[in-house]
């Protein structure tokens, strides 16, 4: 078997030459024979041009005779009748249409003519010619025929005279004599480019041929070069090569060869460094050897490397006397490395713990396991030298040295660490405004105290506390009031149940109460009983007493249901129960209540996908100019129709949206439809504001303002119609992002106005600090306006410190003519009440709109 190993340098020098050699003869010899190939074949096509020439020569000629048959028969013919003479004029005819098809089947293909002798316009002008005078001949032909007949009664004229008088005839000679000159003109053109052909095929040949030549040349250069350079070059390489076996085998008496290449100097110089490099092995790795002991041996190298770890490092002997001590363990410790060395490491454990970790370490010390590191990942408790015991995690190690055994303690400080956890721990377990147990915490002791109760015959009470009225504290007062009241009324919960219960927080103002092994009911009844009556005492809030009364409802287990959700969804329907009597009350779970169980969560899964399902629509309750008695604006007003509960009352779904969320998704959903109407009637003619109610939620989603400037650009309608009306527990709170809000909406151009005035406690501050453009008083002072002399005072009162604060006025709840003519006459500017329309949809609305205009233009026109 061929080794190439076994060739010397010089021949394996020549073998990629060699075969390049071989390579490049077979690609030339065989795109020679294709290109020689290829030309005959070029030439054999152009051959077959031949026929179709001769093809063309035989129809031409066939149409000349045809042609001289046709003047025998008009100017030699004898008396033969007229009707022999048309017969064969016709037969002539048909004759001749079928040469003429030839001649124009092989007139179709310019493209053999075209050459450097006549350009396509050239051979497309012929081609057109011919055609014109095959058609004029054919013409020419009938009409000489029918001169021809039309003389047949002047028989005695000789031939001469017949042929002058047949004009006709006279015309197709002379059209048939341009037929032989443009056929004459084509024959020489394909003539021409025949021999252009040839000469082209007969320089690509001249051209093949100098090609081989040059590269036969090249070829033979290249490999004389190569044989040159290789009988050069390799004496000298394969002395080099040789040079570097002797040295790799450990020979260091080598003498290199003398070069004059600048390559191989090079070369040689390299292998020359690799020489001294192997003499100066020895020598290297005595120093590398002395230097590994200097590191091995070196005890302050050592400690260094302990020093530097943040860990405390603490090695024992077996004894648990302490041997070593660690920068980071002094750190941690307190003590100085003196202070402990020779010590036992009992002095770092906590008294009440010593005894027990020192018994481990021992059994860990007396342990038959493999002298290889083993680490047990564990929390110890240590103490400081200032007496502080703190938490540490610690990993044990041991290992042998010489004779002796030794234990290796890695410790670090975990304080921080389960400081954190046990934040994070509250955090996700406790509510952060009260401190009471959360829904998740809450429900977790449920279920702990379920399973106490299950071996004996108790019960678990479970009571939903629902704050009366709260949400109107955070409307007037604020949300910081609202927080301060919902501290003190956690702190009254866990007065009276911490020690039979739990007290939990389930969000908003709502609170759940947990009693653990109840023996009867009638110890539930006293305790929710109780709890009714310490939230009659007024609660102080910023200084004000606040009388803030609640709602429970009372479910047991297992006595009402047997599982968690059906228990909880009892105590919220007994719950609502209790709102429904009044408020200010408790109810025990009873089977009638199931018709109404849950109803706040069914109202909140309903109300999740209702939007999406098209169930929430807008009604529009027009607000009239008294000034000029016409509609000017309307307010939005979202109602909600569902199939499962049919239509819900917005007092009912609206205060569960603000405290489920939903409320921003909602809010949304009013703004975008609004404008949209607000687009459309824009369009139709109708430009009036339209007013929107924003709840103090909305203004914590920081997509507000963005989704209000979006949609009124999406619309292009004038921001100027859009009225936003915000109440004043909007801006009690005082959080300069409301501010901002405010703000952006003003230099948006949107009206802003303030809703229910005057039900507040701060509300002139309001007014002069926010860029307020309308005020609403509020329907309550409306109602009693013609029978309550205070009512009309403080509306006298309100409007006259609007007009001088340069806002505009609008009166809710306007029921009656008295009413209206009241506020008229106190130059109110706007009336809002059944009294001027109900809320309505939008194409009714659209519809009123519509005839109040028609009014005004027949009016206009009367």
């Amino acid at each position: 078997m061929f080794n190439l190993n076994s060739l010397s340098l010089r021949s394996r020098f020549l073998i990629a030459p060699a075969i390049g050699l071989i390579l490049t003869l077979i690609i030339f010899f065989k795109g020679y024979i294709l290109i020689s190939d290829q030309s005959e074949l070029l030439t054999g096509l152009h051959n077959t041009e031949l026929p179709k020439l001769a093809e063309a020569t035989r129809a031409m000629v066939l149409l000349s005779n045809h042609h001289a048959e046709l003047h025998d028969l008009l100017i030699h013919r004898d008396s033969d009748s007229e009707e022999q003479v048309l017969l064969s004029g016709q037969k002539f005819l048909l004759t001749h249409e079928e040469l003429e098809m030839n001649f124009i089947i092989w007139a179709q293909d310019a493209n053999y003519y075209i050459s450097e002798y006549a350009p396509k316009s050239d051979i497309d002008y012929l081609f057109n010619k011919i055609k014109s005078l095959m058609a004029m001949y054919q013409e020419q032909v009938l009409e000489a025929i029918d001169d021809s007949i039309s003389h047949s009664e002047h028989a005695h004229v000789d031939d001469v005279d017949v042929d002058e008088k047949n004009q006709h005839l006279s015309n197709a000679n002379v059209i048939m004599g341009d037929l032989h000159d443009v056929f004459l003109t084509l024959s020489k053109l394909h003539t021409l480019k025949l021999k252009q052909s040839s000469r082209d095929f007969k320089a690509a040949e001249s051209g093949q041929t100098m090609t081989t030549i040059i590269s036969l040349s090249l070829m033979f250069v290249m490999l004389l070069s190569a044989i040159f350079f290789s009988g050069h070059m390799s004496k000298a390489i394969e002395s080099i090569n040789k040079a570097m076996i002797r040295l790799a085998r450990g020979d260091k008496a080598v003498k290199l060869p003398e070069v004059k290449s600048q390559d191989l100097v090079q070369l040689v110089g390299a292998v020359s460094t690799f020489q001294d490099v192997l003499e100066k092995k020895d020598e290297q790795q005595e120093e590398l050897a002395s230097t590994v002991k200097e590191l091995t041996y070196s005890q302050d190298r050592y400690f260094n490397l302990l020093n530097i770890s943040a860990t405390a490092i603490i090695t024992v002997d077996t004894d648990l006397n302490i041997i070593l001590f660690n920068l980071s363990a002094e750190r941690i410790y307190g003590f100085n490395c003196d202070e402990v060395l020779g010590k036992s490491i009992g002095m770092l454990m906590p008294e009440v713990n010593r005894v027990s970790y020192l018994r481990k370490l021992r059994i860990f010390a007396r342990s038959s396991e493999d002298y290889i590191l083993t680490e047990a990942e564990v929390i110890r408790n240590a103490i400081r030298k200032n007496g502080e015991v703190f938490p540490v995690e610690m990993r044990l190690g041991k290992t042998k040295s010489g004779a002796n055994m030794l234990m290796t303690l890695s410790m670090t400080d975990v304080t921080e660490r389960i400081k954190s956890e046990k934040e994070i721990w509250i955090q996700a377990h406790y509510d952060s405004l009260t401190g009471l147990p959360n829904r998740f915490l809450s429900l977790k002791r449920f279920s702990e105290y379920v399973k106490d109760v299950e071996d004996n015959n108790e019960m678990v009470g479970v009571m939903f506390l629902d704050l009366d009225d709260f949400k109107k504290i955070n409307d007037s007062m604020g949300h910081e009031a609202g927080d301060i009241l919902l501290v003190e009324a956690a702190k009254r919960l866990r007065a009276l149940v911490d020690t039979v219960g739990t007290v939990g927080r389930l969000g908003g103002d709502e609170f759940i109460v947990l009693l653990r092994n109840l023996e009867s009911v009638e110890a539930a009844k006293a305790l929710a009983n109780e709890l009714v009556m310490r939230f009659r005492d007024p609660f102080d809030v910023n200084g004000r007493q606040l009388v803030l009364t609640s709602s429970i409802g009372v479910s047991f287990y297992p006595q009402d249901a047997d599982t968690l959700s059906a228990v909880l969804r009892n105590a919220d329907a007994a719950m609502y129960n209790s709102k429904k009597l009044g408020r200010n009350t408790y109810s025990l779970f009873t089977p009638d209540m199931g018709a109404g169980v849950s109803r706040k969560l069914l109202l909140e899964e309903q109300m999740r996908g209702g939007l999406g399902r098209g169930e929430f629509t807008l009604n529009y309750q027009p607000k009239v100019d008294l000034r000029t008695n016409q509609i000017a604006g309307v307010e939005a007003l979202v109602r909600w129709k569902n199939d499962e509960l049919g239509v819900v009352s917005p007092d009912e779904f609206i205060s569960v949206a603000e405290q489920s969320g939903l409320i921003i998704e909602l809010g949304q959903f009013v703004i975008y439809e609004a404008v949209r109407s607000m687009k459309s009637w824009i369009e139709a003619g109708f430009e009036i504001t339209i007013a929107i109610n924003l709840s103090p939620r909305q203004f914590h989603d920081p997509e507000l303002i963005p989704f209000i400037r979006e949609t009124v650009k999406k619309f292009n309608v004038d921001p100027t119609l859009l009225e936003l009306e915000i109440t004043e527990g909007v801006l009690m709170s005082g959080h300069r992002f409301i501010t901002e809000a405010l703000q952006s909406l003003s230099d948006m151009g949107i009206q802003l106005a303030m809703d229910d005035f005057g039900t507040g406690f701060s509300s002139l501050s309001y007014l002069r600090k926010y860029s307020f453009n309308t005020l609403k008083i509020d329907r309550s002072f409306i109602a009693d306006l013609m029978d309550d002399e205070e009512d009309r005072a403080l509306v006298d009162a309100i409007i006259s410190m609007a007009h001088s604060l340069g806002l505009e006025v609008v009166a809710e709840g306007v029921e009656t003519l008295e009413q209206l003519d009241y506020l008229t006459l106190q130059r109110c500017e706007y009336a809002q009440g059944f009294l001027k329309g109900r809320p309505m949809t939008f194409s009714t609305l659209t519809k009123s709109l519509e005839e109040e205009r028609s009014l005004l233009s027949s009016g206009s026109v009367a």
